[in-house]
């Protein structure tokens, strides 16, 4: 925020065509200081300049235009200038005109100067009538006029100087208008001469600084055509659609896009920062930066600058919703760290402005990040964001010599524990590990989290008669039973048949015995199943852990089963084996017929889970039958 000089006017149009950041608004300031002392600036030639003509204006003495000549010593004749042309000129107070020089840039910002197009700005650059300036991301800039007041615009900003009648006197009506951004306006040590009137779409709002020192306000106008109207010191007032409201210090104003304002309300009190501390000295390039948060605060905008008024902006953050937020690194040096409060309903609380220093050779927060990380020993497996580990697993802090980095600390679910608890056990369930060291700002920095769980269960099994709709294949054997005419023919002994299915609906059989000659064999099952059946290294490994799979069985000819089996199957009755395991998930699921000794067959069913939990069910089964 700025001050604006007494007895000077200005008109000023803040345009942002398109702006780099919908959420960080622009900011522009009205400040007053001192009278411009003499200096060399850049002037760009306009139709009609004489260098007698631009002596008279910036020094207030034509005749001294030989001083000027001598600066340009590539201009030949020096009374006929071409437009467009840059000269250096030297500008003290008393010109009167309404130019402004651009004392300070911060990064990139671009002018617009007389027939010339947009470029690079250099500082010392004047404006004139109808010329142009423009931020980017991150940028600022500081124009300072011929009594010394000054302009401040910061990041994504366009802003065009404008001339209200043929020369401007004290007496004029200040005015800036503002398409979207934020205009900060604040009176000087002495009395003002005049208010400060902005406007924004059909609103008007009216800093009174007249014989007032030290007022202080601030203009807001978002994208959508929403204003805020806040009075940090001294008084206001903002009118709209025919309403008008005294606006008292401490206080703001909401303008709606179009309506009348609404009644002010107070405004949210400065942030206590509580990192850094103020004029600290700080060993880390980009620190975390810190404060309690306000009650009430919707969200928070932070400014880092190189100086206290945030002429150079160097970072900003819009919309902050945590009471914390951290730059990009710092060169060494000075900096300002500037963080208000913004309410839920659009307001911008008090700022609070704390200095500190970056220095030199100062470390990179957070670089010991990546010097050891959490890492599993043992059977383990990574489902989602879970390790999940079995009973017998550890953990064990990794680095790349192979120690402890020094000064690590262990948190276990929240809480400190020693590093030796890595090693378990642990209570069936989730769990969180976290290691952190001190970083080179002081503050606990993470070097590795990991969350994990024991799972020492196998997976259950559970089976039921399956209700499932005919299958084609059945459909087609009743169809033929019905048509047969004759009783069927005597057969020989068969091999016993059982089919299996993970959909209910595509069958595959499984063989055993000795195949006879008339048999056409298996048929060849879906690719994905047999591929992890008939892998010799991983027979039934689903392609990923899941938290339920189902197998279905079912026997078109005989019961396959033995007498004192728990299951029974008869004719095309199908039955539904539910494999479930809620922890690290059911990894492998095998079905097949072995022979544990010569003619003593059974189903064996195995199943595991992604950490090798394993249960083993067997079903007798008859190697043959017939009639």
């Amino acid at each position: 925020m700025r001050h604006v000089a007494p007895g000077f006017t200005i008109l000023a149009a803040l345009l942002i065509a398109v702006p780099a950041r919908a959420d960080a608004p622009s900011t522009t300031t009205v400040a007053a200081v001192s009278a411009r002392a003499e200096t060399i600036a850049w002037h760009v030639v306009r139709d009609g300049d004489t260098l007698e003509g631009l002596s008279q204006r910036y020094l207030g003495q034509s005749e001294r235009w030989p001083e000027n000549w001598h600066l340009n010593p590539k201009l030949a004749n020096p009374h006929k200038l071409t437009p467009g042309t840059r000269l250096q000129i030297k500008v003290g107070a008393g010109g009167g005109g309404p130019d402004a020089l651009l004392s300070r840039k911060s990064q990139t910002v671009d002018d617009k100067l007389g027939p010339l197009t947009w470029s690079d700005a250099v500082e010392n650059d004047l404006l004139l009538d109808r010329d142009g300036l423009r931020t980017r991301e991150k940028s600022s800039a500081e124009l300072t006029f011929d009594d010394g007041a000054r302009l401040l615009v910061t990041e994504d900003s366009l802003l065009f100087l404008r001339r209200r009648g043929a020369k401007l006197v004290p007496e004029a009506p200040r005015e800036v208008e503002i398409e979207q951004g934020t205009a900060d306006v604040r009176a000087g040590e002495r009395p003002a001469q005049n208010d400060i009137e902005i406007v924004f779409g059909d609103a008007h709002a009216t800093s009174k600084l007249r014989g007032q020192a030290n007022g202080d306000s601030r203009v807001r106008r978002a994208t959508s055509g929403e204003g805020a109207f806040m009075v940090y010191r001294g008084s206001g007032a903002v009118e709209a659609a025919g309403t008008r409201f005294d606006v008292a210090q401490g206080t703001g104003s909401v303008v709606p896009a179009s309506g009348p304002p609404a009644p002010p309300e107070a405004l949210l009190p400065a942030p206590r920062v509580t990192s850094p501390a103020s004029g600290a000295v700080l060993g880390c390039n980009n620190p975390p930066l810190r404060w309690a948060a306000v009650p009430g605060a919707a969200t928070y905008e932070v400014d880092l600058c190189r100086d206290a008024d945030c002429a150079a902006l160097v970072d900003r953050a819009s919309g902050v919703t945590e009471p914390t937020w951290r730059s990009a690194a710092l060169a060494a040096g000075d900096y300002f760290l500037r963080v208000a409060a913004r309410s839920a309903s659009g307001l911008d609380g008090y700022p609070t402005l704390v200095p500190f220093r970056i220095a030199p050779g100062a470390a990179v927060a957070g670089a010991a990040a990546a010097t050891a990380t959490i890492a599993a020993t043992g059977v383990n497996a990574q489902r989602g964001d879970t390790l999940w580990l079995d009973g017998r697993s550890q953990l064990a802090l990794v680095s790349s010599d192979g120690s402890s980095p020094a000064g690590a600390a262990l948190l276990l679910d929240g809480k400190p524990a020693a590093l030796e608890a890595l090693h378990g056990p642990w209570p069936t369930g989730p769990h969180t590990a976290a290691v952190t060291v001190a970083g080179a700002c002081g503050e606990p920095e993470t070097l590795s989290t990991v969350r994990f769980a024991v799972d020492s269960e196998p997976p259950s099994v559970r089976w039921e008669t399956a209700n499932l709709p005919p299958s084609p294949d059945q459909m087609a054997a009743k169809e033929t039973e019905k048509r047969r005419r004759f009783p069927p023919p005597v057969r020989w002994p068969l091999p016993a048949q059982l089919e299996w299915s993970l959909d209910g609906i595509s069958w595959v059989p499984f063989s055993w015995g000795v195949p006879q000659p008339w048999q056409r064999g298996p048929l060849v099952p879906p690719a994905a199943w047999y591929s992890t059946l008939d892998d010799p290294e991983n027979p039934g490994r689903l392609p990923q852990p899941v938290d339920e799979s189902v197998l279905y069985l079912r026997a078109p000819q005989a019961n396959p089963f033995r007498a004192g089996s728990p299951v029974k199957l008869e004719g095309w009755t199908a039955l539904a084996l539910h494999v479930t395991d809620g922890g690290s998930g059911v990894a492998r699921l095998y079905p097949r017929p072995i022979e544990l000794a010569k003619g003593n067959w059974v189903l064996r069913i195995q199943v595991a889970d992604a950490v090798g939990n394993r249960q083993v069910i067997d079903w007798p089964i008859v190697a043959k039958s017939g009639k």
